[in-house]
């Protein structure tokens, strides 16, 4: 089992490069044609992109809603009833 994204690459490019595979061949370790071309084009994997996320619903609330979480931050806490 590999471990990492770059042993994985490293795997790939040693089947390749040693038995001379094709693209298709080279799928042996079982992942995706892409992946084996990624490994063939780069050493080290493209690091992963963070989606952007925006909630235009809650867009008039934000300000109010992370006010609540600032003063929450401030709050006594509460060990039972008063």
């Amino acid at each position: 089992m590999v471990s990492s994204k770059e042993e994985l690459f490293l795997l790939i490019r040693r089947n390749s490069w040693g038995e001379e595979l094709s693209v298709r061949a080279g799928v042996q370790v079982r992942v995706h044609r892409r992946l084996v071309r990624e490994a063939h084009s780069s050493a080290v994997s493209a690091p992963r992109r963070t989606p952007r996320r925006h909630s235009p619903r809650l867009k008039p609330f934000k300000k109010m809603i992370d006010q609540w979480l600032l003063d929450d931050l401030d709050a006594r806490p509460s060990i039972g009833p008063p």
